[in-house]
């Protein structure tokens, strides 16, 4: 985790300006900018670091206080629930840039 940590203190401060630079147009102006690839890769990066980082930290704090079945439920669908976010994102991310 320490790694996801370091890769966030560099993704989320590049997430913040891209996200500024794209943001108060309409629609068309916003798939433009973020069309260019620059702009969607940060953006991709920034989501996939920050869902892994944050399923990480909840998959530590469900070992750490909920034991047996329970506990094996709740990482495989924590874990689930992290993939399919990230795919729902990266999917609507790569829908607005094409």
């Amino acid at each position: 985790m320490l790694v996801s940590s370091i890769l966030m203190c560099v993704a989320v401060p590049a997430f913040l300006i891209v996200f500024a630079m794209g943001l108060g147009g309409s629609h068309a102006e916003a798939a433009a900018f973020y069309g260019q690839p620059l702009p969607a890769i940060i953006l991709a990066l920034c989501w996939f670091v920050i869902i892994r980082h944050v399923m990480n930290e909840a998959l530590e704090a469900i070992e750490d206080y909920v034991h047996g079945t329970t506990g094996q439920l709740t990482q495989v669908a924590t874990t689930t629930f992290s993939y399919i976010l990230m795919a729902v994102g990266l999917f609507a991310l790569a829908r607005l840039a094409i």
